[in-house]
């Protein structure tokens, strides 16, 4: 939409993120170093106009419904930005599923086969709690399909990024993180197994305008060219026939 220099003065003056120079973003835990990655790549931008907030998607949700001053929400899944929509907040135009993540087991100490792991397993395992990690949920999945001979004991946590933290300090010998934490952490493919998609349902990464801004528009229109489609590729995610969620 093109904005008379009236109008954008008038919207310089009511948005104090805009005011400011700075767009505030909520991003899914999994993927905060894939976006700090990308706004460093933005032509022409510096990253202190970004404002970044990290956590689990259902806790982001439940913070903007309560208020809480975010520009910029990128989800680890559709459902809650679907759900800000009916509680009329966002623009639903903007609506947009930027990536498709993949979940990975991770076990920094294996050394005998993984389906000798899988037979013999009989320790603690790290997930995101799927009541508000969109990983954590597709863990559980993989889980159910009889995975582990004997059943792991779960070690919840809030996110993936604490999940994985929870691994690498030894509070659980393996567990279930994303992909791209482990692709950024240069951990060693012979430490993770990769589940097959179909085990779990596709992980669908929307995001959603809350309030618009000159720094959400550069970021969403970067994100969806060429170098920064690489990126996010480079980072562990799918990103072919992104679109609009109704288109997929």
């Amino acid at each position: 939409m093109r904005h008379s220099s009236l109008l954008i003065v008038i919207l310089l003056s009511c948005n104090p993120s805009i005011a400011d120079g700075k767009t505030r973003i909520a991003v899914a835990a999994n993927f905060q170093s894939t976006l700090e990655a990308l706004i460093q790549q933005i032509p022409a931008t510096l990253p202190e106009q970004y404002q970044i907030s990290a956590g689990s998607s259902g806790l982001i949700y439940a913070q903007i419904i309560n208020g809480a001053p975010f520009d910029l929400f990128l989800s680890a899944d559709t459902e809650r930005p679907l759900a800000l929509l009916d509680h009329n907040i966002g623009v639903p135009e903007s609506l947009w599923v930027y990536a498709r993540g993949r979940l990975a087991l991770w076990a920094p100490k294996r050394t005998k086969p993984w389906d000798d792991l899988f037979n013999q397993f009989r320790g603690k395992l790290a997930q995101a709690n799927p009541n508000f990690a969109p990983y954590g949920r597709a863990a559980t999945q993989v889980l159910k399909t009889g995975l582990f001979s004997h059943q792991p004991q779960p070690v919840l946590g809030n996110n993936v990024a604490q999940t994985f933290n929870f691994i690498l300090t030894g509070n659980s010998s393996l567990g279930f993180v994303s992909l791209a934490q482990l692709l950024d952490a240069g951990i060693s493919t012979e430490k993770y197994w990769i589940p097959e998609p179909k085990l779990y349902d596709e992980i669908q990464q929307s995001l959603i305008v809350i309030k618009d801004t000159s720094g959400s528009q550069r970021l969403i229109a970067f994100m969806n060219s060429r170098a920064g489609r690489e990126i996010i590729h480079e980072h562990g995610y799918a990103t072919g026939q992104l679109g609009s969620h109704d288109s997929n």
